[in-house]
């Protein structure tokens, strides 16, 4: 028995960074509300990021996508105080900076991105594409099984 469910999508969207023109010392990028500060010697802000050398500007990427996903190495890519993004994760490819919303849904939408720097542009001013809604997808799950009132109560968030 097939189901028909509505699709989750996760919001994305993009920064683009420009090869030619470094980041440099305290600029700034904000993702999901989240400023990340790029710093040659690195703070011990949580927000804080590693800032590669000159024209290294992929290593310096690297680090954010780091600190964004809350990977590789505390203290050397990123402030020990760093906490994971609540929103979003990143990835790196190319001159590419992806955000990806954590949640699927068109809630997505709604989280920010800002650009403190010159070195990047910015494809949206938020999340954009996301789609469907998860009172929604589980309405549907319920609409085509039987589940049980333990399975219930976990999907739709209830405390015991």
């Amino acid at each position: 028995m097939a189901i028909n469910t509505t699709a989750l999508v996760k919001a994305s969207s993009f920064y683009t960074v420009d090869a030619d023109a470094d980041i440099t010392e305290g600029e700034t990028l904000v993702i999901g509300g989240k400023t990340y500060t790029f710093n040659a010697s690195l703070g011990s802000s949580d927000g804080d990021v590693q800032l590669g050398a000159a024209g290294a500007y992929a290593l310096t990427m690297g680090h954010l996508v780091h600190a964004v996903n809350l990977t590789g190495t505390a203290g050397t890519d990123y402030a020990a105080a760093m906490t994971r993004n609540p929103y979003c994760d990143a990835s790196w490819t190319a001159d590419i900076l992806t955000i990806t919303a954590r949640v699927a849904g068109a809630i997505g939408n709604l989280i920010p991105l800002t650009i403190g720097t010159s070195a990047a542009v910015v494809d949206n001013a938020t999340l954009e594409n996301g789609s469907g809604s998860f009172d929604t997808f589980i309405n549907e799950l319920q609409a085509g099984f039987q589940l049980n009132s333990a399975l219930l109560a976990v999907l739709e968030g209830a405390e015991d």
